[in-house]
């Protein structure tokens, strides 16, 4: 091969990118314009006029208050009964299983949470307004949270006993 076909070949491909480029950026004015959808009867159809796909789907919003008390903020917005399942199902002892029990009492009684429905859409809101956050909830978080954690991860002792590596003496 000589350079300078080289050269010509580089220059075409340039020229193809370019092109290239021009063609889609020129493209891209046609589908910025504004279209509406056809319904089934030809009409027209707005967002605001058409109903959800699923309007039987349940949608769960958590408001900035409540996730700003903790990150484990599933201890006060899940059910009471689901949140105890999961601490029995832990696999801790049963002390520890009564501190958890004991701790998301204090949290649920310190940090309400209410629950509104609106349409499909469920919001849960601080009941009190802006609650400080003691070293004591921050504790409660944290004993409530790591039995919560360990039964939805299914890490009961009694589930699947624990491994132990073998250490080689050999050498």
């Amino acid at each position: 091969m000589n350079r300078k076909s080289d050269s010509s070949d580089v220059g075409r491909r340039s020229v193809l990118k370019t092109l290239g480029a021009a063609g889609t950026v020129g493209g891209l004015g046609f589908f910025s314009t504004r279209t509406e959808a056809a319904g089934p009867t030809g009409k027209a159809v707005s967002p605001e006029d058409h109903e959800p796909p699923n309007p039987d789907v349940q949608v769960r919003r958590v408001d900035k208050s409540v996730k700003a008390v903790s990150a484990r903020y599933p201890l006060l917005t899940l059910p009471e009964d689901t949140v105890l399942s999961y601490i029995d199902a832990s696999g801790l002892s049963k002390q520890e299983k009564g501190e958890a029990r004991r701790s998301l009492a204090e949290l649920r009684r310190r940090f309400p949470v209410r629950k509104e429905k609106d349409g499909n859409t469920t919001w849960y809101t601080l009941a009190t307004s802006n609650p400080s956050k003691t070293k004591e909830d921050a504790e409660h978080f944290s004993k409530a949270g790591r039995a919560f954690a360990k039964g939805t991860a299914g890490n009961s002792a009694t589930a699947r006993p624990r491994r132990t590596r073998r250490v080689s003496t050999a050498r």
